[in-house]
């Protein structure tokens, strides 16, 4: 996990409204709005871009428990673990949320 580039957390929904909801990291915050880049329009419900704020604050430590539990199949299987399709999908995802 050293290989990580985003910022430390904790990050932690700090509230919203009808059009964003805020997540703060560390000293700084984030904003999350969801529209139609064409119309300009909330698309989304209130309680679906608070559950999308939620699970992007959650994101570091969902990364951290992936990494953890790979680990635990790393131990338990050794190298062979590694071509399972499972752990070929693990490394797909992380690639992407770590580039």
């Amino acid at each position: 996990m050293e290989n990580l580039k985003h910022t430390p957390g904790p990050w932690k929904l700090a509230g919203g409204d009808n059009s964003n909801f805020e997540i703060n990291i560390g000293e700084t915050t984030c904003s999350v709005t969801c529209y139609d880049k064409n119309t300009g329009y909330h698309q989304i419900s209130r309680d679906e871009m608070e559950s999308n704020a939620k699970l992007i604050a959650a994101s570091p430590e969902l990364l951290e428990m992936c990494n953890m539990l790979y680990m635990v199949g790393r131990r338990a299987y050794g190298k062979s673990f590694d071509e399972w399709p499972e752990a070929k999908e693990y490394f797909k995802v992380f690639k992407k949320a770590t580039k």
